[in-house]
């Protein structure tokens, strides 16, 4: 984060990619100490504290994140940013925004597809849909009655977003 912080300070530095790379730093950081217990093992989302989490951290975020809005690039710390600003400015998991996740999932894998950015795609709508119905779109079969969206989307995941290790069909 210092060096971010440098670089913010920086008239070269300073530019919109800078300030949502900041802005996913304080994120991020702010939820630590709701994420892991005191002997530094991870907690399931499910039982985060929230009371936990830096609110000035959280303050800070949103604001580099306003700010990193003054160009015209997306990149993937914007992305990434926005990601961890609904986490962070959500009171509880039920609160928390999983459509807006779940599309912030799909512009990242547009930007940077990868297999992390696939499981927490279907982690997202996972929350959205029937877990089921996720699951057999993953492994390329189809649910025999697929649920409602909420998204108003069909709930598919590509052969690409499996992976090449993944049998399809």
């Amino acid at each position: 984060m210092r060096l971010t912080a440098l670089l913010l300070e920086h008239p070269f530095g300073a530019t919109p990619a800078t300030y949502a790379l900041a802005a996913r730093m304080c994120l991020d950081v702010a939820r630590l100490p709701a994420r892991v217990d005191p002997s530094g093992s991870l907690i399931s989302l499910l039982d985060h504290d929230r009371s936990q989490r830096d609110q000035q951290l959280i303050a800070e975020g949103s604001r580099f994140l306003a700010l990193s809005a003054s160009g015209s690039d997306l990149t993937q710390y914007h992305i990434e940013a926005a990601i961890a600003s609904v986490h962070a400015c959500s009171g509880c998991t039920d609160d928390t925004d999983w459509e807006a996740i779940a599309s912030l999932y799909d512009t990242l894998m547009s930007l940077c597809p990868s297999p992390i950015v696939a499981l927490n795609r279907a982690i997202a709508i996972a929350q959205i849909a029937e877990l089921h119905y996720i699951f057999f779109c993953w492994i390329g079969r189809t649910s025999p009655e697929p649920p409602t969206s909420k998204i108003g989307q069909p709930l598919e995941i590509s052969t690409a977003e499996r992976g090449p290790w993944l049998r399809s069909g």
